[in-house]
């Protein structure tokens, strides 16, 4: 009930920001809520006893994750528990969004509802690794972006696949960084926008049509076998209709807010539309591998939590379609949160447990878990016997 309160909360924030700008101090709290949250968790997220598990045992494989592996090694060297651990991050977590909301947000707190939403569940709670790294690399790239340093974002990305392999995929931030939109515009389709936008939306047709017809095994397959191997568990050739709808609407509801926007776009807005519209290209390349398609993509659809706050805000549409435009997307929002919700749930083998009822687990009363969620082998394995009072940790 507490998590779906909050979600209550954020709503009501919204809501208010957008007739009424929030005061720091509540901006703040709110904020701090959401941090408090996180921190006192335990227990909870999909990936928490497998990422416990390596704490305290190691990789079973090897990594190249270094600088998230070392960090770890350290604070377990250093006699902390994965508990501990996990709130460091967390708070570094924290620290980088707010960063990023801070600075780019104008529309906070409906930005902070876009993260509850998406991505606290499936990536604050769970995926911190892959997080960890987004954030640190956008907010380098973003600094770069903005003071015209491209030290900055060039360092992110020498960085970040070091903490995940999969923020390898930043290094296509540096096209629209690199290439002005003025450039496109004026010297390649000389004014003809409308052209631009076309040869953009057949380009993802064609890609689609490839990722289903032949996909990326027909391309592994040309591949050397190490790599073959390295990459064939990912490679499991579904892929989701709903994601696609999913990401062609906020596509499409985003191209159009900022078609309004007009002129009132930042130089930062403008960056952030262009790498939003290179990530959609990427998700349909991969479409017909869901796994790699929505794990390469999170990195480029992230940014909807500074674009699409700040655009419907900016946009010049009539007042009552951009109240009827922003009521919609809080309903979505809500609604997503529900879907994200009922996915976690049954990955994380709860029973007798809906939206409403979704226990929130701490360090405080984690022992009740066994009495809600059945042991995951995947998932769990014996961490879960550890946290839950069932047996002793024996080192």
């Amino acid at each position: 009930m507490l998590r779906m309160i909050f979600l209550g909360i954020l709503v009501a924030f919204a809501i208010f920001e957008y007739f009424k700008p929030v005061k720091k101090l509540f901006f703040g709290l709110l904020f701090g809520s959401f941090t408090l949250l996180l921190v006192m968790r335990c227990g909870q997220g999909i990936d928490y006893f497998s990422y416990s598990e390596v704490y305290y045992h190691g990789w079973k494989y090897t990594t190249t994750e270094y600088i998230f592996d070392n960090v770890m090694k350290a604070f377990h060297s250093m006699g902390f528990s994965f508990p501990v651990f996990i709130i460091f991050i967390t708070l570094v977590i924290m620290a980088l969004l707010y960063v990023l909301l801070v600075s780019y947000s104008e529309y906070k707190c409906m930005s902070l509802l876009i993260v509850y939403s998406f991505y606290y569940l499936s990536y604050f709670e769970s995926s911190v690794r892959q997080l960890l790294a987004l954030l640190v690399g956008l907010v380098l790239i973003l600094l770069a972006y903005r003071t015209k340093r491209i030290y900055f974002a060039l360092i992110a990305l020498v960085v970040v696949p070091f903490i995940h392999v999969s923020a390898v995929v930043m290094f296509l931030f540096l096209v629209p960084y690199v290439v002005s939109e003025k450039f496109i515009d004026e010297k390649i389709f000389r004014g003809r926008v409308w052209l631009k936008y076309v040869l953009y939306g057949i380009l993802c047709v064609c890609l689609l049509a490839f990722s289903v017809k032949i996909g990326i095994n027909g391309v592994a397959d040309l591949l050397p076998t190490k790599i073959q191997s390295r990459i064939s568990t990912y490679l499991d050739g579904s892929y989701n209709k709903f994601a696609l709808l999913n990401r062609a609407g906020f596509l499409c509801l985003i191209g159009f807010l900022y078609y309004f926007a007009k002129d009132k776009v930042s130089l930062v807005d403008r960056y952030l539309f262009r790498v939003y519209l290179v990530g959609f290209v990427i998700f349909c390349a991969l479409f017909s591998v869901d796994l790699l398609a929505s794990r390469f993509n999170m990195f480029f659809k992230f940014v909807e939590i500074i674009l699409l706050p700040n655009l419907l805000v900016k946009n010049i549409l009539p007042k009552k379609a951009q109240v009827a435009i922003a009521g919609v997307c809080v309903v979505l929002l809500c609604g997503y949160y529900c879907k994200q919700t009922k996915s976690t749930l049954e990955l994380s083998k709860y029973h007798d447990v809906n939206y409403f009822n979704y226990p929130y687990f701490s360090y405080f009363n984690i022992e009740d878990m066994k009495d809600l969620r059945d042991n995951d082998a995947v998932h769990a394995g014996e961490e879960f016997y550890y946290y839950t009072g069932q047996k002793e940790r024996t080192e």
